[in-house]
């Protein structure tokens, strides 16, 4: 092989390795991702949403008030669209 065609593979291998270290990096940052978001708060059509404790309220905007809430588990989240 020519000199020319050397370097061409080794370029070609060094951005395929650059390319899948790429991938690998997205499909762990998303992996991640997932297991920080928690589970969704089982909401029972008897009883309701179970129990909240109200952490804080701050006044954000003049007609803006901001509730914050702790879930029975740390791990538990709502849906957006529960409180809109």
């Amino acid at each position: 092989k020519n000199k020319w065609m050397q370097q061409s593979e080794i370029l070609t291998k060094t951005i395929r390795g650059r390319w899948m270290r790429f991938q690998d990096h997205l499909a762990a940052a998303s992996k991640k991702r997932k297991d920080e978001e928690g589970t969704a708060m089982p909401i029972d059509p008897d009883v309701g949403w179970g129990k909240c404790t109200l952490r804080s309220k701050k006044a954000a905007a003049p007609n803006f008030v901001q509730y914050e809430f702790d879930l029975p588990k740390s791990t538990y989240n709502l849906p957006i669209g529960m409180g809109q």
